[in-house]
């Protein structure tokens, strides 16, 4: 398990590193607060697979994180548990997400 999610996190590290999804300065991806990382429009329950597949089964399940502000919710440059910890304190603990960065 621990391997699987050092992998996990180096592939979401190398990916985000890289740009992520294109964006341009004109169109930006992420619009309003971070947290939308399956694009629906609305961050729910649904962008948790988002977040835990690749970070602790390097499985990246479709149309999500095609934006990587949305991914990288605490903007601190990569995709990691501290943007999961994030994510569930905002579902289940009311927090507030912080704005995209744009």
């Amino acid at each position: 398990m621990r391997k699987t999610a050092l992998i996990a996190l180096t592939i979401a590290t190398c990916w985000l590193a890289m740009g992520g999804a294109e964006t341009s300065a004109l169109d930006p991806c992420c619009v309003g607060s971070t947290g939308d990382m399956n694009g629906d429009g609305v961050v729910d329950i649904g962008d948790l697979d988002c977040i835990v597949s690749p970070l602790f089964f390097g499985i990246w399940p479709p149309n999500c994180c095609m934006c990587s502000e949305e991914c990288d919710i605490n903007s601190d440059g990569s995709m990691d548990i501290s943007d999961l910890q994030m994510l569930i304190d905002f579902l289940f603990f009311g927090a507030n997400l912080p704005n995209c960065p744009f």
